[in-house]
């Protein structure tokens, strides 16, 4: 078996990313993303995991990331080293290769506001989906 430095997590943006720049001025930024894991049903393990992206991906990052926006990350661990002997601390973060932000509407808001439709205009049948104003021209949904 071949050794690999390979993440992948899922969870949310535990901030609105804030774009910066290294030393040498290309585009970078950190998030911090919060995941959770059921270990059993009585035992929870909540993480946040600090993932930095660099040059195009920093960028676009941060044009679109919000706070609680559902996203998924590929990437390797680097660890960095701060201070010197005693005083030395070690930091890992997340170096992101790739990731993929949800659709800014949750699933959950979707069904609720169809729950409400079809609450509002008593729908009992798929038939009855016909006669919702959303489908005025179209023969079929």
């Amino acid at each position: 078996m071949g050794l690999s430095n390979h993440v992948r997590l899922s969870g949310l943006c535990a901030e609105k990313p804030q774009l910066k720049q290294t030393k040498t001025g290309r585009p970078m930024s950190a998030l911090a993303i919060y995941t959770r894991e059921y270990l059993s049903t009585h035992y929870i393990v909540d993480e946040v995991h600090r993932c930095l992206f660099f040059g195009e991906k920093a960028v676009k990052l941060c044009d679109k990331a919000e706070k609680g926006r559902n996203i998924e990350i590929e990437g390797v661990l680097r660890t960095k080293r701060v201070g010197e002997g005693k005083e030395a601390k070690y930091y890992t973060n997340v170096v992101v290769q790739r990731y993929k932000l949800s659709p800014r509407q949750s699933v959950g808001a979707i069904r609720d506001c169809l729950r409400d439709m079809v609450n509002e205009e008593n729908i009992k049948t798929p038939e009855d989906l016909n006669g919702l104003s959303i489908f005025e021209g179209h023969e079929s949904c």
